[in-house]
Formats: structure tokens, C-alpha cells, sequence
């Protein structure tokens, strides 16, 4: 007697037991999907310069943003976010912030941490000026051979840098190899 009433209770109306089941598996996996998750992703910086100042710090090439959404909305977040543009042109302090309204999520998405929040930036004056070219001889001629005169074209060149760095060159050397022929 036992037998009879599982069966019925398995078998009778099958089809709409299994339409039941296709249901309530489906909901199960939209709810989830969508439930409250969190992601992380690096995104690039790119900086603009300014032309009047050399920037003389390493700047972050990229940082960690975590944020939180819909599952399906965090799946593949990472391969869609754009560089963050930091214009440094106008700055005139050491520590440039990074906001949350830089990064560009999707709607249903925030920033929950940003990893560095700052960016320390430091700038030199520009300068240019030329300076001479010293050849330096790496060899020795062939025998019975000398050298009587060197000289480099051309003699001077226009170097470009931080104020610094520009001042303290007095000179390029630039090696040359002597060859006999």
C-alpha cells in the first residue's frame, strides 16, 4: 500500500511537477546572480602633463578599486572599466586625491575602496639648452696608425629635463670605436 501512494506522489501530473522544478531552478539562479557581491580590478592611470614642468616622481601606473554590485553587473567589469585621467597640469600640491567619480562604473555598481586613494606627484622647472659632445675613443689603432684629431658632429646637442638633471650635464660623451681598415 505504500508502494502505490510514492508513485502516485512522484508520477501523477509529471509534467507540471517538472515545470515546477525548471521554475523554481531558474528564480534560484536570477536571485542569486543578482545579489549584492564584491569585485576587485586594476585600472591604468594616465596622466596629462603640463609642458612648463618636468615630472620628477614615479607616478602610480595603476590602482586597486573594489566595488560592489549585482553579480552579473561585476562578472566581467574588469575588461570594460576605462583608465582614470588625472590632469596634472593645473596641480600645484604634492598629493593629487583619486575620487570615486573619476572611475566610470555601471549603474547598480559603486567604489568601495580605492588603493592608493593619493598619488604623490612631484615636479622640476623644464629646461633646455644645448651642450657640447665629448667623443671618448674606445681601441687602439692599427699599428704604424695614430689618430691625430677627433671631433663629433655635430659638436653640440639640445638637452631637455628637469632643471636639475639639465644644469648638472656639462658634457655628452658618446663613445666611438676605432677600426682599422
Amino acid at each position: 500500500m505504500a508502494r502505490p501512494l510514492l508513485l502516485r506522489i512522484f508520477v501523477e501530473e509529471l509534467p507540471i511537477k517538472l515545470l515546477s522544478m525548471v521554475l523554481a531552478v531558474t528564480l534560484f539562479v536570477l536571485v542569486r546572480n543578482d545579489k549584492d557581491a564584491t569585485s576587485g580590478a586594476y585600472v591604468k592611470v594616465i596622466y596629462t602633463m603640463p609642458e612648463d614642468r618636468v615630472l620628477v616622481s614615479d607616478p602610480v601606473p595603476e590602482i586597486k578599486v573594489s566595488m560592489r554590485g549585482p553579480w552579473t553587473k561585476l562578472q566581467h567589469l574588469d575588461r570594460t572599466l576605462e583608465p582614470i585621467r588625472i590632469d596634472l597640469t593645473s596641480v600645484h600640491t604634492p598629493e593629487v586625491r583619486i575620487d570615486e567619480d573619476m572611475i566610470k562604473v555601471p549603474a547598480g555598481v559603486r567604489v568601495s575602496s580605492i588603493v592608493p586613494s593619493e598619488v604623490h606627484v612631484e615636479f622640476e622647472p623644464r629646461l633646455t639648452r644645448d651642450v657640447p659632445v665629448q667623443p671618448i675613443l674606445e681601441g687602439q689603432p692599427a699599428e704604424g696608425y695614430r689618430v691625430v684629431k677627433v671631433t663629433a658632429e655635430p659638436g653640440r646637442v639640445r638637452v631637455d629635463g628637469a632643471k636639475s638633471t639639465v644644469e648638472a650635464i656639462e658634457r655628452l660623451a658618446l663613445g666611438a670605436r676605432i677600426m682599422a681598415r
